[in-house]
C-alpha cells in the first residue's frame, strides 16, 4: 500500500490532513473497488484523482459552467 512520502511525491501540493485522509481509508476503498487488483488499476486511479482533485488539493467540483459548456459536457441532461 502506499505511504505519506509516496503520496506526498505524487501530490506536493497536498496538506497533510489530505494525504492522512487518504491513507486512513486507502486499505477499504482499494479493497471495496478492486484498485489494488494489479499496479496497472493503481497508478490509473492515481493518475485521475490527482487529475480531479488538482493534486488533493480540491475536494468540491467546480459547476461554474455557460449554459452552452453544460450543452457539451452533458449533451443527455
Amino acid at each position: 500500500m502506499l505511504n505519506a512520502n509516496q503520496l506526498q511525491l505524487l501530490y506536493p501540493k497536498a496538506t497533510e490532513a489530505r494525504i492522512d485522509a487518504f491513507l486512513a481509508n486507502q486499505d477499504r476503498l482499494f479493497g471495496q473497488f478492486g484498485i489494488n487488483k494489479n499496479s496497472t488499476r493503481l497508478h490509473f486511479f492515481l493518475a485521475q484523482i490527482g487529475h480531479e482533485s488538482a493534486g488533493l488539493t480540491r475536494t468540491t467540483e467546480n459547476l461554474n459552467y455557460s449554459a452552452e459548456r453544460l450543452r457539451v459536457v452533458w449533451p443527455s441532461r
